[in-house]
Parts: C-alpha cells; structure tokens; sequence
C-alpha cells in the first residue's frame, strides 16, 4: 500500500473515534497502518501538523456557501455549520485548540468569518478579536456538549444524577447554542 497524508488523516479518524485524543500517537497511527511510526514522519512531521490537517478535514465539510444577504444571518449559518462538522469528531475542540490555523480549509473559514464581521461594522482593529471571540464561544460550546452529553450517559447507566443535582440544567443543546450564539453576535453589534 501506497502511503499518502490523506490515508494518514483517515486513518487517524478511526482513531479518533474509536479511541479520541489522548490515546492518538504517531506510534498507535502507524500500527494502525501497519507501519513503521518513522515512514510516517516522511509525510507528517509530528503531532501538531497531524492535528492541524485533521482540523482542516473537519473545515472541510462546511458547506462555504451561505444563502443570505444578511451577514448577521450568515454568521448564524456558518457557526451551526461549524458546530455540526466538530459534533461529528471526538475530541475536535482540542484538536483545534492544540493546532496552527494555517491549513487551506482553515484559512478559507477564518477569512469568511473575518468578512462576515467587515460587513457587520465591526472596526478593523477589533476583527480579530471578535473572530477569536466566536471561535472560543463554538469550541468551548461543543467541548461542553460532549462532556454533558457523555456525563447525562453515564449517569443513565450508574442510576447517579449529577446534571439535574437542583441545577436549571437544558439538554436542549441545539436552542443553547443558538441562544449563546445570538448573545455574542448582538453584543458585537452592540460594541463595534
């Protein structure tokens, strides 16, 4: 079999789910490739880079046309989108947290949402921290929804009940985000 990058992202995709982030090394890759780790470095030259092309294959199922003249509308859409494709991967917050967004998919996504925020009135100054802003917002909201999502499941399985523990906890996590999503974008119109 020939080695490509592409075949070392899917298969680090099949690592992910089946055994998330913490057990992926170049090492478990290679095995799973029925490799030697040092033939992978030929392609990838370590952990980071692997992270940021597995990163830019998740950008990569955003859909990147939106159908609105509205730029709020459109932030709307692409930031369900966005939400979706990293629902989709184990532990993607952390890989997007832990890599360089200087992939093609990556920078595509960045420069949509830079433009969407230009169209918004927000100054020139403050685009970059208004993006970072939304990117945080998304990442920390999918790394919530896992871990409430995983934590409702096991407390399913054990008879415990740590999220309705008195709490005003929702599970509608789809209403939440938008909510959340709505609050951050309001404020930026807010304070350009």
């Amino acid at each position: 079999m020939r080695m490509t990058t592409d075949k070392i992202v899917d298969a680090a995709f099949i690592l992910l789910k089946k055994d998330g982030l913490n057990k992926l090394s170049m090492r478990t890759l290679a095995k799973e490739l029925n490799v030697k780790a040092a033939s992978l470095y030929y392609h990838i030259s370590n952990k980071t880079e692997l992270m940021g092309l597995i990163a830019d294959r998740i950008c990569g199922k955003l859909k990147f046309e939106y159908e609105t003249d509205s730029p709020k509308k459109k932030m709307t859409e692409i930031f369900l989108d966005y939400r979706a494709s990293l629902l989709r991967v184990n532990d993607a917050p952390e890989i997007f947290s832990k890599s360089i967004p200087n992939t093609p998919n990556r920078i595509h996504l960045i420069h949509l949402i830079f433009d969407c925020l230009k169209d918004m009135g927000i100054a020139e100054e403050n685009i970059v921290t208004a993006g970072n802003l939304l990117n945080n917002y998304v990442l920390s909201f999918v790394s919530d929804e896992h871990f409430f999502t995983s934590q409702a499941e096991s407390d399913e399985e054990s008879g415990m009940h740590f999220l309705t523990n008195g709490l005003p906890f929702h599970q509608n996590f789809d209403e939440q985000f938008k909510y959340g999503l709505a609050v951050v974008l309001e404020g930026l119109e807010t304070v350009r």
